[in-house]
């Protein structure tokens, strides 16, 4: 597993996320950038794994400035952190807008 900070500005990603929505797997990495349309702000993306598959990189829906996205990026922190299955519930703009975390093999449920 990795977490990388990337210097340069990313406009586009492909729609990965309609692509793995409902797929349980693992977050693999989290990139964190910025992005340049129409005013500068931070982004994250992450890229799943499920045996030796990995995904493209895939955007999480918002910026990490707002209180409420700051809390999703806490859930999926801990997420790659501990190895806890995730699974798309949502999708908007080729990005998340819904994830489901499993960190007790399906007892416990966290969603944003």
């Amino acid at each position: 597993m990795a977490m990388t900070a990337s210097p340069k500005g990313i406009n586009i990603f492909s729609n990965q996320c309609e692509a793995y929505k409902g797929i349980p797997k693992r977050i693999a990495a989290m990139t964190f950038g910025e992005q340049l349309i129409n005013q500068q702000r931070v982004f994250y993306t992450i890229t799943l794994v499920d045996g030796k598959k990995t995904t493209q990189q895939i955007a999480v829906l918002n910026t990490i400035e707002h209180e409420l996205n700051k809390k999703m990026l806490e859930l999926i922190q801990a997420a790659f952190v501990v190895g806890a299955p995730v699974t798309i519930q949502q999708c908007e703009q080729a990005s998340i807008a819904g994830l489901m975390v499993d960190f007790n093999g399906g007892k416990t449920i966290n969603r944003f």
